[in-house]
């Protein structure tokens, strides 16, 4: 009895001993990644807006990228300035693609949700505790970008006419420069694409992925996150200002939500102090 006494009491004297280094060196790792994630989204918000303004000044560039993919064939209408058609949006392969491409972020989401569920009622834990808090955060992300900014706020507001939509490819509607909200468009807007969002998204998760995962699941998740965004132009979905500035939120977001909750200390320092004291007190004979 009085060993075990002992023991315990040993272990708390190294717990109390370490707890101001752990807490230290906890707070100064928040801080760097704090940091550096709170530099990259400001790099990021100014790459944003940087293209924003060219693509606005110089609209040639939407729409000479949209009409690489249309093919102009006018019928006996007189009533037609330009008619024709983005022939890939038809092609069978490409549309089963953007099928597969369209779903894969919320069903990579879903699977996160999977496995943040049976973490939580499993007494042991199949990922451990950072793998939790990286994969909430990713899913805020995805949350708050793709799904909140891009489709809810963005689209709804932006007023843009999809290329196929304009008069310059066969539509009726008048074209408008990326970042101007004076379109026709009522709602489900060109500016900006959340398909491109979304795939950013997952594009993002590459770092977050466990290293031996990287080499077999990085290349895939890249190729998704450079096709999508180019079949949405080929489609006349989309204009290139569209895919590239919605591509561009989703790693801003990413950065704007793990730069807050490192400076809110989310988790980590609790976490990172409670299983250095359980490996301290094991370590105890």
């Amino acid at each position: 009895m009085l060993q075990d006494i002992n023991a315990v009491g040993r272990g708390l004297l190294i717990v109390t001993l370490e707890l101001p280094q752990i807490t230290v060196r906890h707070v100064l790792i928040g801080k760097l990644f704090c940091c550096r994630y709170r530099s990259a989204c400001i790099a990021l918000f100014c790459l944003w807006w940087a293209l924003l303004s060219m693509f606005h000044v110089f609209p040639q560039i939407d729409i000479d990228s949209s009409r690489a993919f249309y093919v102009a064939e006018c019928a006996a209408s007189a009533a037609a300035i330009h008619c024709g058609e983005f022939p890939l949006r038809s092609q069978p392969t490409p549309k089963l693609l953007r099928a597969v491409f369209l779903f894969l972020p919320t069903t990579t989401a879903l699977l996160m949700l999977a496995i943040l569920a049976v973490s939580a009622f499993r007494r042991r834990c199949i990922v451990t505790v950072e793998r939790i808090r990286v994969l909430t955060l990713s899913i805020a992300a995805l949350l708050v970008g793709p799904y909140l900014l891009v489709n809810v706020v963005l689209k709804s507001i932006s007023g843009r006419p999809r290329p196929h939509e304009t008069d310059l490819f066969g539509g009726h509607l008048p074209f408008v420069p990326a970042g101007s909200f004076s379109g026709l468009c009522e709602n489900n807007c060109s500016f900006v694409s959340g398909e491109a969002a979304g795939a950013a998204w997952v594009a993002c998760l590459i770092p977050c992925l466990p290293p031996r995962l990287q080499p077999a699941l990085g290349p895939p998740l890249l190729f998704v996150a450079l096709v999508t965004p180019a079949m949405r132009i080929a489609f006349g979905g989309h204009y290139l200002s569209d895919v590239i500035l919605g591509g561009l939120l989703s790693p801003l977001v990413f950065c704007a939500v793990f730069a807050f909750a490192n400076a809110t200390g989310f988790q980590k320092n609790v976490v990172s102090l409670a299983e250095n004291s359980r490996s301290s007190v094991a370590k105890l004979p």
